[in-house]
């Protein structure tokens, strides 16, 4: 087994990223299927590129037919991700945790003059 260790300090580019896993041994349809998975309206355009004389996997997301440019992620992208990665079981787990926090804060709002959460 191979463990590679990344310390990104101060974040990571995804598109960059997938590039660099390829590069290594990655097999692109890998990435593909990983990306299709999601069903977000997302595939993965892999080419190879020479920069400077330097060869490397390039790979281009595409979001709706259209290039995705560069930008942080927001919660709803963030929200529409994690919905379709999470198995039935995990969505019953947390719909369980949510009940569950919700009797304890109406225990703890019963108690105290002022809700607490």
């Amino acid at each position: 087994m191979r463990i590679a260790y990344l310390e990104c300090f101060s974040g990571i580019s995804g598109d960059m990223f997938m590039g660099a896993l390829v590069d290594a041994g990655v097999a692109p349809q890998t990435l593909e299927d990983a990306v299709a998975a999601l069903h977000v309206g997302a595939r993965l355009e892999i080419s190879r590129v020479v920069r400077s004389g330097i060869s490397a996997a390039k790979v281009d997301v595409w979001v709706d037919g259209e290039k995705d440019l560069p930008r942080r992620s927001s919660g709803s992208d963030r929200g529409r991700i994690l919905r379709n990665l999470v198995a039935p079981a995990s969505r019953r787990l947390a719909a369980e945790t949510a009940a569950l926090r919700r009797t304890l804060m109406s225990m703890s709002m019963g108690a105290y003059a002022f809700p607490c959460w």
